[in-house]
């Protein structure tokens, strides 16, 4: 297991926002969540647009958010429920963590948020990863009314088989020699059952700039490491029987 240095946070609560694209919003349907997007996936991680572009303290002054993403310079993942902020640096030999109140001038260079009132659970039928996994949400929203062709956010809170997780360093990790790389992204990878609470979005077709390509979610994690709270952005997951979706109400 990786070594991590964690500043221990004075909550363990754990909780949730809601999509628009750059200055604009997107309207679903009349129950359905807003969402709102600063900065696009590709912008910021490929062509190295990583200047601020939203204060954690204004994207928190509602209550209810739900957030997640990567602060300015790439120096890390920020990831926010009931608007409570967790941010992850690493800083050479592991994490340290801040929350679960803003940094006076912490600010984003990538963050999709909404904020949500009311959340319904949802039982996980069946372990899922993947694209199975993006289906499986997929198919659960729909059923509870969602309108699935269009961003929203969503929380699993539970057990996982397996789980890999990064938080950057200066630079988006994916499709690069880190060998050649002097400053190194943290990662924690377990194959074992581990207790967490997934935060994150569905969005279909929304490649580039809400979602890595190829995938319909962008999704952060939120557990427990060496006694305190660490977080990160999931690259892989597995998700067990039984866990508990939780989508907006």
């Amino acid at each position: 297991m990786p070594a991590l240095l964690i500043r221990r946070l004075s909550s363990p609560a754990l909780r949730l926002l809601p999509f628009a694209i750059a200055a604009g919003t997107l309207s679903a349907c009349a129950t359905q969540t807003t969402v709102q997007q600063f900065g696009g996936m590709k912008a910021v991680m490929r062509e190295g647009q990583t200047q601020p572009r939203i204060a954690l303290s204004d994207a928190t002054s509602k209550p209810g958010a739900i957030a997640v993403g990567a602060i300015e310079g790439l120096n890390g993942e920020v990831t926010i429920v009931d608007s409570e902020v967790f941010v992850a640096r690493p800083d050479g030999t592991g994490i340290s963590m801040s929350g679960p109140a803003p940094q006076p001038a912490g600010s984003a260079t990538l963050l999709t948020l909404s904020h949500v009132d009311e959340w319904q659970d949802i039982r996980i039928p069946q372990s899922a990863s993947g694209a199975d996994l993006d289906t499986m949400i997929a198919r659960l929203a729909a059923a509870k009314g969602l309108d699935t062709s269009k961003p929203f956010p969503i929380q699993i809170v539970g057990r996982v088989d397996s789980i890999n997780i990064h938080v950057v360093n200066g630079y988006c990790p994916h499709g690069v020699d880190l060998g050649s790389q002097t400053a190194q992204p943290w990662h924690f990878d377990s194959s074992s059952p581990t207790q967490v609470r997934i935060v994150g979005f569905f969005a279909p077709n929304a490649g580039g700039v809400m979602t890595h390509h190829g995938s319909d979610t962008h999704l952060h994690a939120l557990f427990t490491l060496d006694g305190a709270i660490a977080t990160g952005h999931i690259d892989a997951v597995t998700v067990a029987e039984g866990a508990t979706l939780r989508l907006p109400k």
